[in-house]
């Protein structure tokens, strides 16, 4: 099912500075003047039209911009994933929405491509790019391996909010 943004103007009505979609007019069991869609495990709204399930950050980037553009996303900039201001969207490729994720509850270092090794105590820095993991230097000091590892994140692309 298509939806266009007209359909979307005449369902919904959108405010910028709060991020919420709200129904326009009473439509089933859902309420003129109720926030839209419902919070789901995985953090993000959902919100069912005519049936189907959509992602209300997709449906919102959308309503304000006419369009996705084919095998396109819509990154949360910040990583709250209700967060769904405007100004808290981008329109991007998967490659560059996984630069710009939250740091990694598995991580023990507390930042992004820095690791120790239990043994040596030396501070690696490593990330997976084209699904290789690649190495980028070894350090004595974790204040080294930090500022390195922030250093090539913005070589190679990652959004400055990468890991925070």
């Amino acid at each position: 099912m298509e939806i266009t943004q007209k359909e979307l103007r005449e369902r919904f009505v959108y405010n910028n500075e709060t991020g919420k979609l709200i129904y326009r007019k009473n439509i089933g069991r859902m309420r003129k003047n109720t926030e839209a869609g419902q919070l789901k495990k995985r953090g993000y709204r959902h919100v069912s039209i005519g049936g189907k399930k959509f992602l209300v950050h997709r449906i919102i980037w959308l309503y304000v911009n006419g369009a996705i553009k084919t095998h396109m996303e819509i990154d949360h900039i910040n990583h709250i994933k209700d967060d769904n201001r405007i100004c808290n969207l981008r329109e991007v490729t998967r490659l560059e929405n996984c630069r710009n994720k939250s740091l990694s509850k598995k991580n023990t270092s507390g930042y992004i491509g820095v690791s120790k090794e239990r043994k040596s105590k030396i501070w690696n820095v490593s990330f997976c790019i084209d699904n290789q993991q690649k190495f980028f230097g070894s350090f004595r000091k974790k204040e080294d391996a930090i500022l390195h590892s922030k250093n090539v994140m913005r070589k190679i692309g990652f959004h400055e909010n990468h890991g925070c």
